[in-house]
């Protein structure tokens, strides 16, 4: 009834948290300009306030369910400044939240002032969406949260003229844009969804006709020198770049590897008694720091211990690796727990046979000690205080 409406009204309205005392002069209340207002539109507004106002007194008295000491510390420093956070804010100002029925995204705290116009906030959201403005259908929410109360909705049709303080837009409020284009072109993820993108793909066949291409590079080098092959030219621009790297940190020039007085730049040393097609094959600094000597003092299937970590395990294998690529001689090792990052294979070619994924690792020597170490049992204790 209209006396209940007033009841209500009278009740909610001095408390109302989306309206300040200073802006009642600027804005009037519903009771002062109910007479311009049909009834139906006057009893609607009411209601949402109700809403509102019921929304906001759940959303304060409700207890919080974290029970962790640390993460309520954690969301107490977080949420320290939320209630004074817009209180530098000028009166005339607001800050929304604007978000769209086709996008995932979230444009946080624009600001507008009250005396924008309902125009000036479609023409935002059409820059910021896509969505031209008389396709918007907007929903106002007391918050972009899933929870969020509805408490007016401006279609279309609304004039534009109208002022945004004349919502009652409280500092954080969510304004939901409804795409009502029935062609929209964000519609589908069609401006998020990467994977509608086609990707532009070459044949293998298109590719080996190309100029110019890496492949064509490793073609015309393989008809200079029958033995060229990409790998070995990427390992040894790496071990150039490794021993330019070391002389200028250094001063020192490594093995097979020579300083050009012309050029100051450090070169590789080519053997004089082959042809102009060959070079020497220095040893790397891997090589040289990881040499057979490093595992000299382990024997094929012993008990070890490989640090970090104190893993145990039993050596399956002792020697190189190319497939590594980093040089030197290496330990591969069963162990006894699923802590290593392979099963005995590295691309694809095997050097031992781990009984699991993550059971088997390859280590270099100086991490590995051999010796009497046991299979650890976790189910037995040396402790007294334990049963």
């Amino acid at each position: 009834s209209n006396r209940a409406l007033q009841t209500i009204h009278s009740t909610l309205w001095p408390h109302a948290a989306f309206r300040s005392s200073r802006d009642q002069h600027r804005y009037p209340s519903p009771r002062q300009n109910r007479s311009l207002l049909p009834p139906s539109t006057y009893r609607y507004r009411l209601l949402n306030r109700l809403i509102i106002s019921a929304h906001q007194r759940t959303m304060t008295t409700k207890s919080s369910t974290i029970k962790n000491e640390d993460l309520l510390a954690l969301k107490s420093y977080i949420t320290a400044a939320d209630a004074t956070q817009y209180n530098s804010l000028a009166a005339t100002t607001l800050v929304l939240d604007l978000t769209h029925s086709n996008l995932h995204q979230r444009h946080a705290e624009i600001r507008f002032v009250k005396h924008d116009t309902v125009d000036c906030l479609r023409q935002k959201i059409h820059q910021k969406t896509g969505t031209a403005p008389h396709m918007q259908h907007l929903q106002l929410k007391t918050t972009a949260a899933p929870g969020g109360t509805i408490f007016y909705e401006i279609s279309p049709e609304t004039e534009g003229d109208r002022k945004l303080g004349y919502y009652n837009l409280p500092l954080g409020a969510n304004v939901h844009c409804v795409d009502i284009d029935p062609y929209s072109s964000s519609a589908g993820g069609a401006y998020e969804n990467t994977a509608l993108v086609e990707k532009y793909k070459m044949s293998d066949e298109e590719y080996d006709k190309r100029k110019g291409t890496l492949r064509d590079w490793g073609r015309q080098k393989k008809e200079e020198n029958p033995d060229f092959s990409l790998m070995k030219h990427a390992k040894e621009h790496a071990q150039l770049v490794e021993a330019r790297r070391f002389y200028k940190e250094s001063g020192s020039v490594k093995e097979g590897f020579e300083l050009d007085e012309s050029s100051g730049l450090i070169i590789r040393v080519e053997n004089e008694s082959f042809n102009d097609t060959q070079t020497v094959k220095p040893m790397s600094g891997a090589e040289i720091e990881y040499g057979p000597e490093s595992t000299q003092h382990l024997t094929l299937h012993d008990r070890c211990q490989v640090q970090p970590g104190s893993r145990r395990g039993e050596i399956a294998y002792i020697g190189t690796i190319d497939e590594l690529g980093g040089g030197g001689h290496w330990v591969g090792v069963i162990l006894d727990e699923p802590l290593g990052k392979t099963d005995g294979c590295v691309d694809s070619v095997r050097y031992f046979e781990a009984p699991g994924p993550n059971r088997g690792g390859f280590f270099r020597g100086k991490n590995v000690e051999g010796g009497d170490f046991p299979e650890i049992d976790i189910f037995a204790s040396d402790s007294e205080d334990e049963l």
